[in-house]
């Protein structure tokens, strides 16, 4: 009987220790993971306010590599965020064979009362009001000038999820793993 006893104490001990141990790494992990996803928001916080409304929403394509190092150089200024964290990335060359809306010109922007874009975000939702427009009217996307390049044009299209008719990556993709150098004639 009391070796029953004995085990019966030690098995508890053990019981607890384990559900201790459990306890302790899941709060730890859940607390890490809370403080890590606050940390960013805190660091980026254009990034984490933007996230919610842009997941899965919009697809941004640039005409050229130098145009889409551009915008994303833009896109790191704008956000505060040094090219090194935002590495590695995947640039990859897309078909594709949709109806967009052609505002290439400052005549057509005008049509719709947006001027050229520059690279800050106080003229961006009207670009983002006009684009709702164009979504409800029944246009895949828009191709605008890219306000980090503006001899050049990009392709913002109104994505529907994670696939999308007419939209094609042609692989492989280019990774960039190292800073890539800033293309002449970028404005951030």
């Amino acid at each position: 009987m009391l070796a029953t006893v004995v085990y019966l104490e030690a098995k508890a001990v053990d019981d607890a220790l384990e559900l201790f141990d459990v306890l302790m790494t899941n709060d730890l992990l859940a607390r890490a993971n809370r403080e890590s996803r606050d940390e960013k928001a805190r660091r980026y916080p254009a990034v984490s306010r933007d996230a919610g409304k842009l997941a899965g929403e919009a697809l941004y394509l640039a005409d050229d590599e130098d145009t889409a190092l551009a915008e994303w150089y833009r896109s790191l200024a704008e956000n505060n965020i040094p090219p090194r964290e935002a590495l590695p990335r995947d640039l990859s060359r897309i078909d594709l064979d949709v109806e967009v809306a052609d505002l290439s010109t400052p005549e057509r922007l005008a049509s719709l009362n947006l001027l050229t874009p520059t690279p800050d975000r106080r003229g961006w939702s009207r670009f983002q009001k006009a684009g709702e427009r164009l979504h409800r009217d029944g246009w895949a996307g828009i191709v605008a000038p890219s306000a980090a390049r503006p001899s050049a044009l990009v392709v913002c299209l109104f994505w529907p999820g994670p696939v999308m008719d007419g939209v094609q990556p042609v692989p492989p993709p280019v990774v960039w793993e190292e800073t890539p150098t800033p293309p002449r004639g970028m404005r951030t």
